[in-house]
C-alpha cells in the first residue's frame, strides 16, 4: 500500500492524463443551449478520471467516506491557501485510509495523482459570482503562480 517513504516521491512524479477525449463525454456540453462557458474538454475529463481513480482506491464505502469527511471537516480553505498544503491533505487521507485498512491497492502512480489532482472541498468558499472586468482576469491568470 502506501510506504511512509514512498508518499511524498508519488506526489512529485504522478502522469497527467493525455490523449483525446471521448465524443460522448463532451458533445452535451458543446451543444447545450446558453452554454457561455469556455469548455475544457481535458480538464473535464480528467476530472472523470479522478473519480474513477478515487473509486478504484475504495473512496465510495461507508467507511471511507466518514473518515475522509472528519480529516476535512477539521480544515478551512481559504483562496490564499497554497496549493502544497492541499497535496499535504491529501497525502494526510491517504495515510490514514491505508492505516486503516480501508485503501484498496492500486499502481503507485494513481496514489501520486490522487495526491497531486483531488480538489479541495467547496463548502467552506463563497462561490458567489464576482464581476470582473474578462481583460483584467486574462492577465492575472497569465501571471498566475501556483505558489
Amino acid at each position: 500500500m502506501i510506504a511512509e517513504t514512498t508518499v511524498p516521491t508519488l506526489a512529485m512524479s504522478s502522469p497527467r492524463l493525455e490523449g483525446p477525449v471521448p465524443a460522448g463525454f463532451c458533445n452535451a456540453f458543446a451543444v447545450a443551449p446558453g452554454n457561455l462557458l469556455d469548455f475544457d474538454a481535458q480538464q473535464f475529463w480528467s476530472g472523470i478520471a479522478l473519480g474513477s481513480k478515487l473509486f478504484d482506491i475504495g473512496i465510495a464505502q461507508k467507511d471511507a467516506l466518514i473518515l475522509v469527511a472528519d480529516i476535512w471537516r477539521s480544515v478551512s480553505i481559504k483562496p490564499e491557501t497554497p496549493s502544497h498544503e492541499i497535496r499535504e491533505l491529501n497525502q494526510q487521507t491517504l495515510k490514514k485510509l491505508d492505516s486503516t485498512g480501508i485503501l484498496r491497492k492500486q499502481p503507485a502512480h494513481i496514489y501520486g495523482s490522487i495526491i497531486d489532482d483531488w480538489q479541495f472541498p467547496l463548502y467552506d468558499l463563497d462561490l458567489k459570482l464576482i464581476p470582473v472586468d474578462i481583460n483584467t482576469l486574462r492577465e492575472r491568470q497569465d501571471s498566475w503562480n501556483p505558489d
